[in-house]
């Protein structure tokens, strides 16, 4: 837990205040989700600048538990808020990284674990 704790903090000293200024970063969100469903994103970086992403649950779904699944191997990925994820690169990376997150909770017509599968390409 205090591993994860001093991940979150070096990781949010890292990000920028607002993931609208994440110019150099392509990051389609989710769309339209349910929960049980797995899905996989692209993400693309440039200069090692990092990505967010913000699942934007509607008043009527309650979200029990956001987590990292499986760890980024050239980065940090990591919580972000109560409903973010965010992902920096380390530094000097170039190539494709992958991490997995998954966020369970209730909706209006599904319950469950969803699981999204990250890769990002850092140029």
């Amino acid at each position: 837990m205090r591993g994860t704790v001093l991940a979150l903090i070096v990781l949010l000293a890292v990000l920028p205040a607002s993931t609208s200024s994440l110019a150099s970063c392509s990051n389609p969100g989710l769309g339209r989700w349910h929960f049980g469903e797995a899905r996989r994103l692209n993400w693309r970086t440039t200069g090692g600048d990092a990505c967010a992403i913000e699942l934007s649950p509607d008043r009527r779904t309650e979200m029990a538990d956001l987590r990292i699944s499986a760890r980024a191997r050239h980065g940090l990925a990591a919580r972000s808020g109560l409903t973010g994820i965010a992902y920096k690169p380390n530094e000097g990376f170039k190539g494709v990284d992958t991490f997995s997150f998954s966020f369970s909770g209730t909706g209006p017509e599904t319950r469950g674990v969803t699981t999204v599968q990250v890769t990002v390409r850092v140029d």
